[in-house]
């Protein structure tokens, strides 16, 4: 008895966590109490048919024939059908429960599979209680019953005993305090909320900022093949020979204006083009970005009395990831001043915005800046017109974004701002006799500089592009061999090749133009994106007196589009929507039939008599027929044994029907201290087999057919005597003995 109490200990902790796992695979829905309760009391089940004898397995089959007979029947009615159908999954139960007790029985018999499988249990839940992934509480109560079984095993084999050695007889006795432990933590309650683990981020969180911060460091100044590059912002103006794409992390923007599907990080500009590479000599320290934006409001003011029809003031967080730069990555039209351009320092020189020392990803910042109507008719119109803000206008707009540095920002520094944008970013560009002739042929009969950009954007975009042009050829030496050779004779590039051919071109017009490296981060309409390498990109910018700086895009793959509609468009889109309610005239009142009640549809499973009568009387039929078919083995293998085997079966059948009767030897009584013991409580009559029993044992000096008849007739009289006071035990007497 004692080995299956050991082995039901396993094989119950291991079918109770297989069925919460499983449960999920099943689709039982609202049934999980019943299937995981099935499951261990299946596998309970396997456990007692291995340890019992032939008469409880014969017993256990035929409750098997009984309830698959009942399903069989039960299966034949329509409803209960439907719901078997419903629940085919449950089939798998027996299936299940056979895997479960095959496990548990592996667990109870083999030290290393038990070990193995109680510490994998166990390790499994440090995962999920660190990623929050929620598990039943009663695969925690499975496996903690695994590990508190195993441990007090293995404890026990370290144990000096004296007395009692068995592990397992000690196991089974320790079960009810194993037992109770478990359910304590079966019925605590569980927070909703998972353990945040806050001190584990922390401390994880500053391992990863220190590992990330000591890859940046020493990764910084990796020589790379000039004729080739990996995407990325590099604040050179080369143009290389075909492009690798990179996945690594830049920067998270956050905070963005919903429904933008794209967002410009202006990083660094540049003035001077020599035929092969960009460079940056404009050594001016005017606050160019900030001068830029006040212009462009003061402008957008005199234009129309809606300023929000062009420009929408917006801010967005930057968090720099794997990045060292002295570059502040921003949108056009940013306002680098006021008290957050003061608490980092920033400076302003050349168009750029730097930090006072390299950043890297733990720079985290917030800025504020106008969002522009670029592709809106209205906003074309208003280039078109653009001119230089007046000093009435500029002044309160410097204010507005300026704040109490307002005097850094003075009219005065506008025109100068104004005089060196003509100078170093207008210088004229030579361009060749066919292609001179060409843009004339473009541009004929458009006058106004803006249009005439428009046309030139339309013509670089029906060029091809390719991350792989190959190198410029040596004999590109300046300005016009490289708009020659990319517009007459390669045709195709990547974005350094036609915001180049475009800056030029702008310049060729006479208006001011400068080539800009950043970032073109596709936002999707998200409102945090993560920035990539491969993000990187190179546009154009051209000057327009009153507007500033305004981009254009002429690399043919990407499709920038801002645009939104001004007050008018939007006003008439709310007259169009309103409509005159239709319906009956004034007059009549039309109502509504009520509803009628549906009636609810109730469906009653009616289970017929013989549903439940056939495989009951099956079952009976099968454990009748198994017992008769057990006893006749039993009768013809007594019937085969030799007159002294005879007796003492009998004899073994005496004693147990008086351990039955709570009349059974004592473990160090012998046989005639025994018989001398019970001769008054069993009767003189019923110990007379004893003496035969002695004597087979110690000297064989006996009639073995005499023995044979008295063991007899006591067992008979025993028999009797059970039956009539312990019925039950009577009945597992026949069982056990088939008599």
């Amino acid at each position: 008895m004692k080995i299956f109490f050991y082995e039901l200990l396993y094989v119950s902790a291991v079918s109770l966590g297989a069925a919460t796992l499983l449960f999920p695979l099943l689709g039982a829905g609202e049934l999980f109490w019943l299937v995981v309760t099935v499951i261990v009391l299946l596998s309970g089940i396997l456990t007692g048919f291995k340890n019992a004898g032939w008469t409880v397995r014969m017993l256990l089959t035929a409750g098997a024939v009984t309830v698959v007979s009942a399903i069989l029947l039960l299966n034949r009615n329509e409803a209960i059908h439907e719901v078997f159908v419903g629940h085919a999954a449950l089939l798998w139960l027996p299936v299940i429960a056979v895997f479960t007790f095959l496990a548990g029985e592996g667990v109870a018999r083999i030290r290393l599979f038990r070990i193995l499988v109680a510490a994998g249990s166990g390790l499994s839940l440090i995962p999920c209680a660190a990623l929050s992934i929620r598990v039943e509480k009663l695969f925690v109560v499975a496996v903690l019953s695994l590990l508190l079984l195993t441990a007090a095993e293995e404890i026990q084999r370290t144990w000096k005993k004296s007395g009692s050695t068995d592990g397992v007889a000690h196991l089974v006795t320790l079960a009810p305090f194993l037992l109770v432990t478990m359910l304590l933590v079966a019925i605590a309650p569980v927070s909703e909320k998972p353990y945040d683990w806050a001190f584990v981020k922390k401390i994880a969180a500053q391992a990863e900022k220190g590992m990330r911060e000591l890859h940046i460091r020493l990764s910084i100044g990796n020589d790379r093949d000039p004729s080739e590059s990996m995407m990325g912002f590099s604040g050179r103006g080369q143009i290389f020979g075909r492009l690798h794409d990179s996945e690594e992390e830049i920067m998270v923007l956050s905070g963005l204006t919903p429904g933008i599907r794209y967002e410009k990080l202006t990083g660094k500009t540049f003035d001077t083009f020599d035929g092969q590479e960009w460079t940056d000599t404009d050594s001016s320290g005017l606050r160019d970005v900030t001068l830029d934006t006040i212009s462009l409001l003061a402008s957008a003011e005199e234009f129309t009395d809606h300023r929000e029809d062009l420009i929408h003031r917006a801010t967005m967080q930057i968090r720099y990831r794997k990045i060292n730069t002295a570059y502040v990555f921003h949108p056009l039209k940013t306002i680098a001043a006021g008290s957050w351009a003061a608490a980092a320092r920033l400076q302003e020189g050349g168009g750029d915005l730097l930090w006072p020392g390299v950043k890297s990803f733990r720079t985290e910042y917030t800025v504020p800046y106008f969002r522009i109507n670029r592709d809106h008719d209205l906003f074309l119109e208003y280039l078109r017109g653009s001119k230089l803000p007046s000093y009435s206008s500029f002044a309160p707009n410097a204010m507005m974004v300026a704040g109490q540095d307002a005097a850094d920002y003075s009219y005065e520094d506008l025109l100068r701002h104004r005089e060196h944008v003509y100078e170093v970013y207008a210088r004229p560009v030579e361009l060749s006799g066919e292609l001179r002739a060409d843009l004339d042929a473009l541009c004929a009969g458009v006058s106004a500089p803006c249009d005439r950009m428009v046309l030139l954007e339309g013509m670089l975009r029906g060029l091809s592009y390719t991350d792989q042009p190959g190198k410029l050829p040596e004999r590109v030496k300046g300005e016009t061999e490289f708009l020659d050779y990319f517009l007459k004779e390669s045709r195709e590039g990547y974005c350094s090749h036609f915001a180049t051919a475009l800056v030029l071109l702008a310049r060729a017009e006479g208006l001011p133009a400068r080539y800009v490296q950043g970032y073109l981060v596709p936002v999707g309409g998200e409102t945090e994106v993560v920035v990539r390498a491969a993000m990187a990109h190179a546009w154009a910018e051209v000057y327009y007196d009153g507007a500033g700086w305004i981009p254009y895009e002429p690399t043919p793959i990407y499709e920038v589009m801002s645009r939104w509609e001004t007050v008018e468009e939007r006003e008439k889109l709310t007259e169009a929507a309103v409509v005159s309610p239709v319906g009956p005239p004034e007059h009549e009142t039309v109502e509504a039939p009520d509803p009628e009640p549906e009636e609810e549809e109730t469906h009653h499973i009616r289970i017929p008599w013989y549903a439940v009568a056939i495989p009951v009387a099956a079952g009976l039929l099968f454990a009748v027929f198994l017992l008769t078919i057990l006893k006749l083995i039993r009768r013809i293998r007594f019937g085969r044994l030799t007159e002294r085997e005879r007796f003492a079966a009998l004899c073994r059948r005496n004693l147990m029907l008086l351990r039955l009767l709570n009349l059974g030897i004592g473990e160090t009584e012998t046989l005639r201290e025994y018989g001398s013991r019970i001769a008054a409580a069993a009767g003189a009559e019923n110990v007379a087999f004893l003496r035969f029993l002695e004597d087979h044992l110690y000297d064989g000096s006996y009639d073995p057919r005499e023995g044979e008849s008295v063991a007899t007739e006591t067992g008979q009289r025993l028999a009797e005597r059970l039956q009539k006071e312990h019925p039950l035990r009577s009945l597992r007497a026949r069982m056990q003995t088939g008599m």
